[in-house]
Formats: structure tokens, sequence, C-alpha cells
């Protein structure tokens, strides 16, 4: 590896770190008090993906960081309910939370623009008193300070 390969990994490993899971609101994808490992840099280059799990900073709360799941990418029309997920007119799998649908009481719709995202957690019981999309609105890239890449503690969790 050169001397440049380096630097930039050793640089990447630096901006990136290790968060506590707080709360229920990712359940049953993480739980309270596990430990995760958050990339940074994942966004330099390429952008969220629907799925992924990324720690956010809301705007009106800069010091805090909550841990969600993009489910609505950037020039959609994303719409929730009782009855399932759909983007832009089109049912979509919901494969990694079961819980989305059947615990929903309201119609949810959001139409993202360039570089706006959906976030929410797993855990859709929580919908109404998390930190998401619903509370919060959509979430500017900016917004986006890194990708979960894998779970670091507790290890049988991994």
């Amino acid at each position: 590896m050169s001397l440049y390969g380096k630097l930039s990994l050793t640089l990447s490993i630096l901006k990136s770190g290790r968060y506590v899971v707080s709360g229920q609101s990712m359940e049953p994808a993480l739980s309270h008090n596990q430990i995760v490992f958050v990339n940074k840099n994942s966004y330099g280059l390429e952008s969220p993906q629907r799925g992924d799990i990324v720690v956010v900073t809301p705007p009106a709360t800069p010091n805090l960081e909550a841990v969600k799941r993009v489910v609505g990418l950037p020039r959609e029309n994303i719409t929730l309910s009782d009855k399932g997920m759909w983007i832009d007119g089109k049912a979509i799998n919901t494969n990694w939370s079961p819980h989305y649908t059947n615990k929903i009481k309201h119609h949810l719709e959001w139409t993202t623009q360039e570089n706006e995202y959906v976030v929410l957690g797993d855990n859709i019981a929580l919908l109404s008193a998390d930190m998401n999309s619903k509370m919060i609105g959509l979430v500017q890239i900016y917004q986006i300070t890194g990708k979960v890449s894998f779970r670091l503690w507790p290890m049988n969790k991994l």
C-alpha cells in the first residue's frame, strides 16, 4: 500500500467511530445499549441507499445524534400506512422490519427534493415518540453524519 493509501486509511478510521444505541426505536435490528461502528466516510462518493442504517443530526438539536434507517431517497413520494409502504405509487418490501405496517395508526406522506431523505426507526410502535422524519421532517444529506457499518457489542448480537 502506498503512503497516500495508508494515510487515507488512517484518516478514515480516525473520522469514524463507535456509537452506543440509545432507546428501542431501532429494534429488532439494533437494541438499546448496543455498540455499533459508524463510518463517517461512507457517503463521500456515494449516496445513502434505502435500507441503510445511518446516524443523523437533526437541525433543531445539533448536539443530538440518532441512529435511523433510510426509507426515502431524493425525488420520491413516500407513503406509509397500515397497508404498507409505497414509493412513487409502487409497493416496496420492508423486509428489514416486519413492524412497519402493523402498528401504523396514521397515513403519512413525504415528498423529497434533491439531497433530502426520509428516515425512520424500525420499531414503528414508537413512531409518535421517536426522533424520525415524522417528528423532524426530511433529513438533508449534510445531516447524515455516517453509516452504521457493523455491531461491536454485545458479541452475541453480531
